[in-house]
């Protein structure tokens, strides 16, 4: 009596590795995201004109948080001005949480292959 394994492969690689720049732009999307949302919350705050002015500006496979007012740099990098409780000057680089942003890029990817 003679007996035989089959196996049948079936190559999907291809497909997967065609999906990567597409997910990746969405894994990064999806981090900036979330990252200005926590500069929202944190943004220094009289009249909101600097928080109205904050948008996250994607280019291919990267992206900037950006506000657009005249002092909204003068803000982020001066430490002794006073602010409202909870409204800081670091605003943007204070609250990057670079292990989030890697968990949130790495689950995207993750997902092509399941």
């Amino acid at each position: 009596m003679s007996g035989g394994v089959r196996v049948r492969s079936e190559w999907t690689g291809n497909r997967i590795i065609s999906r990567v720049p597409m997910v990746r732009r969405q894994a990064v999307k999806r981090a900036a995201y979330s990252w200005f949302a926590r500069t929202q919350a944190v943004v220094p705050l009289d009249e909101g004109t600097l928080q109205r002015s904050g948008k996250v500006e994607l280019d291919g496979g990267s992206a900037s948080i950006v506000y657009g007012t005249p002092y909204g740099m003068v803000q982020h990098e001066r430490l002794d001005f006073h602010h409202a409780p909870g409204r800081t000057a670091k605003y943007i680089t204070s609250v990057a949480e670079p292990m989030t942003l890697t968990a949130i890029i790495a689950g995207e990817l993750r997902r092509l292959f399941h």
